[in-house]
């Protein structure tokens, strides 16, 4: 099953939606929640719950793949997965596919007895060292490796190559991440500009950064003096990398380099480990109780009832930590003011379907004024608010889908050829397809770019209507 079948075409949906006992209020027609209700179980009952033969065709798609790969792409390698031994399992991590979750159920299987929520555990413990990695590490080969996975209860969470790009770019380059920035960015810039034709503070779409930056005294940094004015505004920093300048990155050096973009088939080796659990990001929930049972750990354990909850408390916590800490923010303000960041923030979180397109950020009072003080739990509060406002999760679906449609319609056809060649493998061992019908209509007149990637305005999708 292909990430895009679970979705229609947005502008069709999006239109049969308003056509349902809508009610024009001042932010626009709001759905009749009712006939809602029913598309969100409508699509449950499509979905199914995941069972032993869901999982056995799964397994064969791989099965298959793998007798017709050329040898060269069946790695034996599962250097990157983790095992807890006492409960017989193992798992591979897939970064971009709640590979973050995993880590913190990973953590909370092997250190506490009985088993607590994920949630109890905060990312930045998981990714601080204090995981106990020897206690993980699969460090087994030959022999005594064929048995672990004869042995154990195995599971791979995957997700498909083009919204894994997306994800990436989203999470850590849309996002203010002035590391990335520096990491990514520039590299990416410096593959697809010519530096002497085109100035680095300027992308495609004519978006130019601010380069100064003024700051209250007492604030995370006094106000910059002309001449870093001017520095500033002739040192790149790679906030304004496109897409497509990402991609062509992702594809000619990150595949090969980093987790984030690797493909699946060369981290966690398929075709070797023949996996008990493929999970979909698609069919998360149904999958994961697919998994508990088999070893031995309740829904209640993981809080699967709350699992909504958590995960945008955790997306929006998360989103906020490390990108208004005062080390971050002090680069990030040599870029962009900090009222872009707290905007950068909030369109990450609305492509994530987290925060409705509805929702702006100066319907929350966010100017460049009053973010000058606030802080990251301030913050926090009025996007927990945002998100509580939020409700229509049809839409909020939608509006995932039509941000990776946008992504995707900016690169040119011999990207979509480079992709292809690099994340073949994928798409054929997972069942993924290579041409989505999503992506066919890029050069119709149809087509509305509504600007979810572009930062210079709020986003907005009343071009469905």
């Amino acid at each position: 099953m292909s990430y895009f079948d679970n979705f229609p075409d947005p502008q069709i949906e999006m239109r049969d939606m308003q056509d349902v006992n809508c009610q024009v209020r001042s932010q626009g027609c709001e759905l009749n929640q009712s006939a809602v209700a029913t598309v969100e179980v409508d699509k449950l009952k499509v979905q199914g719950p995941s069972s032993d033969l869901h999982m056995q065709q799964r397994r064969e798609t791989i099965a298959r793949a793998c007798a017709s790969l050329p040898p060269e792409t069946i790695s034996r390698n599962m250097r990157h997965a983790m095992a807890s031994r006492p409960h017989r399992f193992l798992y591979c991590p897939v970064e971009k596919s709640a590979s973050t979750f995993w880590r913190r159920f990973m953590y909370q299987l092997v250190l506490t007895n009985p088993m607590q929520s994920p949630f109890d555990v905060s990312v930045q413990t998981v990714y601080s060292g204090k995981f106990p990695s020897n206690q993980v590490q699969v460090t087994e080969s030959g022999k005594a490796l064929d048995k672990m996975l004869r042995s154990f209860t195995k599971m791979l969470f995957i997700r498909e190559p083009y919204s894994r790009l997306l994800s990436a770019y989203v999470d850590k380059l849309l996002a203010p991440n002035p590391i990335l920035w520096s990491m990514w960015g520039l590299p990416s810039v410096a593959l697809c500009r010519d530096p002497a034709g085109k100035p680095w503070c300027k992308d495609r779409s004519g978006y130019t950064r601010n380069p100064q930056t003024v700051f209250p005294a007492g604030d995370v940094e006094q106000p910059v003096t002309k001449a870093g004015q001017e520095e500033a505004a002739t040192t790149p920093c790679g906030e304004d990398v496109t897409f497509p300048e990402f991609v062509k990155l992702a594809v000619t050096t990150l595949v090969n380099t980093n987790a984030h973009v690797m493909p699946i088939y060369r981290m966690c080796s398929p075709c070797y480990a023949n996996y008990t659990v493929i999970g979909h990001m698609e069919t998360f929930d149904s999958d994961v109780r697919f998994l508990l049972p088999k070893i031995n750990v309740t829904e209640s354990q993981v809080n699967l009832e709350k699992m909504d909850n958590n995960v945008a408390y955790d997306a929006i916590e998360d989103s906020v930590h490390d990108s208004m800490s005062t080390t971050w923010l002090k680069k990030s303000l040599r870029c962009i003011t900090k009222l872009e960041v707290v905007r950068r923030i909030w369109r990450k979180l609305q492509i994530r379907g987290f925060i409705s397109w509805r929702l702006k950020p100066s319907d929350f009072h966010l100017d460049e004024l009053s973010v000058l003080h606030m802080d990251g739990p301030e913050l926090i509060k009025v996007l927990l608010s945002a998100n509580g406002k939020s409700s229509n999760r049809t839409e909020l679906k939608l509006q995932k889908k039509q941000a990776l449609k946008e992504a995707f319609s900016s690169l040119q056809p011999q990207q979509f050829t480079e992709i292809l060649e690099k994340f073949g493998p994928d798409f054929t061992l997972f069942g993924f397809q290579q041409k989505p019908k999503a992506f066919e209509d890029f050069s119709r007149a149809s087509f509305v770019n509504t600007g979810a990637l572009d930062l210079t305005k709020d986003w907005n999708m009343d071009g469905f209507r």
